[in-house]
């Protein structure tokens, strides 16, 4: 069996040789010393470009440069000034290109939120994320790479990540390893709390406090400050491995990125640039393994030149005693650094054979024929070979009990063969006769021509992600109240069953179902209540339903029902009967018994519609038809409604183009504060004036933009717009306003929400807390989970949270307290009979009551005449909006109003004279147009 000798040829090294040195040896000791002279040669060099900066002041380009204590890579230093590996580099890339560098100093921390103000141009030692690329713009090119490392209290029992579980970690508050650490506990779905602190000594003087049970630093800091510190330990635990870059703020110094890059690229490529003498002087000063410290190099490459420039001046004196002086003194230095470089080849192949012995992946390396020559703890545990891999093919060892991933194991097998790179996921079976899943990596290793000898295999188990992701695509093709195929799914198959029709020459019959009067049951009984009911209804279709024919659920009491393979439409009447029949049953819920029944829209392929689409929409429109009938009816989708469908069809075509024409447009309605009827807010409103179909409703457009998924797109530019025009509005009115901007379910539910409304705050430059998000009601019973994260992340920004319509049905006080809600709007159909009608009168007088008891802000909609406006004034209402004070209007329109207004409440007197003023007005004579952003 061959040996691990060809992979790591050091360790064979270690051993000091008995005979003379060889001229390979003299070449070495040479080169050692070549090297030493170098290193001050650039150190020179670096001295010249600093002592000679001040001279091209005058005429250079003036770079701020972040600077925090991240030695030996970056760090201010006792004088003041800026030292490290990356300063170094910098400085003499900044000399040959005649940049001024101006180094300002703080925490990691504040140098991050300095580049993200853009306070400073240069961040050196950062490490790249999608989110900060986002931010940044990062070079390519990279001077050092570093990793993540945990320490703990020594004895403190951490032996892997799991161990973490309920423990508490120190970390370095705005890094990318922080973000990471935190990103790999909850893939493992590992619950621990985090202290986030300013600087790793914080860090680590946590844990040597036992403050916290580990701490999370990169390698190159735990070697520096370990030493400090007597009651830690470092854990077998390392992660990300991370380029330390170089970024600028984005789009606003790219040719120094560019620049940077070139100069890198060029010195890295360079085996005698001044970079890897600069790397020698400051990574060998800090590493604490035993090794020389940097310092003794820096003495022996000194003495070395003076030994050398002895030795020549003797060559002329004592030319023979001369000579055979100078070689006994270099062959003296350079057995001692090659037993220097020996020793340190040992120590580092000891510290990495360590690290894969002791890594939770599982790592085996094969010899030439793809026998195991090495296998690591973990994939001696993960192969279940009880240490006996060393010596079988691998593939035998990995595939040792397997039955199922013939394919995989085929295409594994030939990659060892060939000694060729390969990578796959697939399940394989375990003694017991489980099924895991493993991720496998081959990677060659290449002998000194460059020819793979050997093959690294790295396998890990992805069994509880994949789970994970089988779970997610159940989750992305079922409804999860009932179980039932999801509209996506529901599609998918209607499709399937239209390509059936199509080769058999049969008909797809498409049903509509809707529970009559759920709402009430809902809102009567409660939503647990409804839930149970939407279960059983659920169970007692899948019962009429033939094997081939597929019930779904498209939300709310909402079912499709797609019958494929029948003959005539009569079939699809005969399943209705039984459905209905089924549903008409007494059903006993608990100590409730219900009685229920459905209203269905039929469609029929190919008749009415030819693909799911068409189906759909046809058979949604008859249901609508059917509950205008009354319950327990059925309408087939006919003649009669092609004008409607074919209208919902035009609007739905052109609202797909009509944004990238110009079509929409802003309108503003403004809020006023009763006390002094001074404006405070605006709601921003959203019209489409259509090139084709003229001035089109919201509410007709409105439900086709959520029915396609337009509304995620339109609502995001809507917010951009709206975020612009504040500016102009805020202005006019003299104040500051709030920006009132509604969005629906499907916009919060999108995952780039946040996101959308980060970026147009950040573009139009308005703060957060001048934007309120409004929401209706159902949105908030009827979203999903993520909703709540969502909201919380808003609020989080100091946004607020409004819930428009306030009262209109879908009330359940309990969500007051489950989201962070921040206002309530009155609906104004409360508002416009409050004068007349006590119970209305009296449900804004108890709302007003409750979001004073709750501390939240309240605002009434649709004021329309004094006695309105009077009636709120007097239950302590704080601000309105409406007709009475102006109507919607574009930008130009509503600054004006704006103007108007504010002076208005400047000059009005105690006792609030502009009610007065306003009492002299008549009541608009144009009804409500709609509320809401849209």
């Amino acid at each position: 069996m061959k040996t691990i000798d060809r992979i790591a040829p050091v360790a064979v090294r270690g051993r000091r040789h008995p005979n003379p040195p060889s001229d390979a040896v003299w070449n070495q000791v040479w080169n050692q010393i070549g090297a030493a002279i170098l290193i001050l040669s650039f150190t020179l060099a670096i001295w010249i470009a600093l002592a000679t900066a001040p001279a091209t002041a005058a005429t250079g380009r003036v770079l701020k440069v972040g600077v925090y204590n991240f030695a030996p890579l970056i760090f201010i230093g006792d004088d003041g000034q800026a030292g490290g590996l990356y300063p170094d580099v910098l400085a003499i890339i900044a000399s040959e290109r005649g940049w001024i560098l101006e180094y300002v100093s703080g925490t990691w921390a504040d140098c991050f939120e300095r580049l993200k103000r853009g306070d400073i141009d240069l961040l050196p030692v950062i490490g790249y994320t999608d989110e900060r690329a986002k931010l940044f713009d990062f070079t390519n090119e990279y001077l050092f790479l570093d990793w993540g490392v945990i320490y703990q209290p020594k004895g403190g029992g951490i032996q892997s990540i799991l161990d973490l579980e309920g423990k508490t970690y120190a970390a370095l508050k705005s890094s990318v390893y922080t973000e990471q650490f935190k990103n790999t506990l909850r893939h493992f779905n590992i619950k621990a709390n985090i202290v986030e602190l300013a600087e790793y000594k914080d860090v680590l003087e946590s844990v040597d406090d036992r403050k916290v049970d580990a701490g999370i630093i990169t390698k190159i800091y735990g070697i520096l400050l370990e030493p400090s510190y007597s009651s830690i330990e470092q854990t077998n635990i390392i992660f990300s491995p991370l380029k330390m870059l170089f970024a600028t703020r984005k789009d606003r110094n790219g040719d120094i990125v560019d620049i940077l890059d070139e100069e890198i690229a060029k010195i890295k490529a360079d085996r005698g640039s001044y970079y890897y003498g600069l790397v020698n002087k400051w990574i060998g000063i800090y590493r604490g393994d035993g090794r020389f410290p940097g310092w003794l190099l820096w003495s022996a490459a000194a003495a070395a030149g003076l030994l050398m420039a002895t030795a020549a001046f003797n060559l002329v004196l004592q030319q023979t005693v001369g000579e055979r002086t100078r070689r006994l003194t270099a062959a003296n230095l350079g057995l001692s650094a090659l037993a220097d470089a020996l020793k340190e080849s040992e120590d580092r192949f000891r510290i990495i054979a360590s690290a894969i012995e002791q890594s939770p992946s599982a790592v085996a390396i094969t010899d030439d024929d793809g026998a195991v020559d090495y296998a690591n703890a973990s994939f001696v545990a993960l192969t279940e070979s009880d240490a006996k891999a060393v010596g079988r093919p691998v593939s035998a060892v990995l595939f040792a009990w397997d039955s199922v991933s013939s394919s995989a194991r085929t295409e594994f097998e030939a990659a060892v063969v060939q000694k060729s790179p390969w990578s796959g996921e697939f399940p394989r079976e375990t003694r017991a006769g489980a099924v895991v899943w493993n991720r496998v990596k081959l990677i060659p290793l290449t002998g000194g021509d460059g020819t793979p000898i050997r093959l690294s295999v790295v396998v890990e188990d992805i069994t509880l992600s994949q789970r994970y992701k089988d779970e997610l695509v159940r989750q992305a093709h079922h409804d999860a109240l009932t179980g039932l195929p999801n509209r996506f799914l529901a599609l998918d198959r209607l499709k399937q069953a239209i390509r059936g029709a199509q080769r058999d020459n049969h008909r797809v019959g498409t049903v509509f179902l809707d529970l009559d009067q759920f709402k009430r049951i809902n809102d009567t009984l409660g939503h647990p209540i409804g839930d149970q009911l939407i279960v059983a209804t659920a169970e007692r279709l899948g019962r009429v339903l033939r094997e081939c024919d597929t019930v779904a659920r498209l939300g709310g009491d909402e079912f499709l029902i797609i019958l494929p393979g029948i003959r005539n439409a009569i079939d699809v009447e005969t399943v209705v009967e039984k459905l209905y029949d089924v549903l008409e049953l007494p059903l006993q819920l608990g100590e409730l018994r219900l009685h229920t029944s459905a209203s269905c829209g039929i469609a029929v392929y190919p008749e009415d519609g030819a693909s799911p689409d068409d189906l759909l929409r046809c058979a949604d429109a008859a249901m609508y038809e059917a509950k205008r009938g009354g319950r327990r009816c059925w309408r087939y989708y006919s003649s009669e409604l092609q004008t409607a469908a074919e209208r919902r069809f035009t609007l739905e075509t052109e609202l797909r183009e009509a944004l990238a024409r110009g079509e929409f447009r802003c309108v503003y309605q403004p809020m006023l504060r009763l006390s002094d009827h001074a404006p405070v807010a605006v709601e921003v409103l959203l019209r489409w004036q259509s090139a084709s179909l003229g001035e089109v409703t919201p509410s007709e457009f409105i439900p086709i933009a959520e029915d396609t998924g337009l509304i995620v797109e339109l609502g995001a530019w809507v917010l951009r717009q709206a975020c612009q025009d504040l500016a102009c509005l805020t202005a006019a009115a003299g104040q500051e306003l709030i920006l009132c901007v509604n969005v629906s379910a499907l916009q919060l539910e999108s995952p780039n929400f946040l996101a959308t409304v980060d970026q147009a705050i950040l573009s139009a430059g308005v703060s957060p807390h001048l934007l309120e998000i409004e929401l209706t009601e159902r949105v908030l019973i009827n979203g999903r989970r993520e909703i709540a994260e969502v909201l919380s992340g808003l609020r989080a920004r100091g946004i607020g949270i409004a819930i428009d319509d306030f009262g209109t049905g879908y009330s359940a006080l309990s969500y007051l307290s489950r989201f962070p809600v921040t206002t309530l709007k009155i609906d104004r159909s409360f508002i416009s009979n409050l004068v007349s009608n006590a119970r209305d009168a009296a449900l804004v007088t108890a709302i007003i009551s409750l979001a004073d008891t709750l501390m939240l802000k309240v605002i009434a909609e649709g004021v329309e005449n004094i006695a309105q406006l009077q009636f709120l004034s007097a239950t302590a209402c704080a601000l309105a909006q409406g007709y009475w004070f102006a109507r919607p209007a574009e930008v130009e329109s509503t600054m004006a109003t704006m103007r108007r207004l504010s002076q208005t409440a400047a000059t009005a007197a105690p006792g609030c004279p502009a009610a007065r003023d306003h009492s002299e007005r008549h009541v608009v004579d144009y009804p409500p147009t709609g509320t809401g952003s849209f």
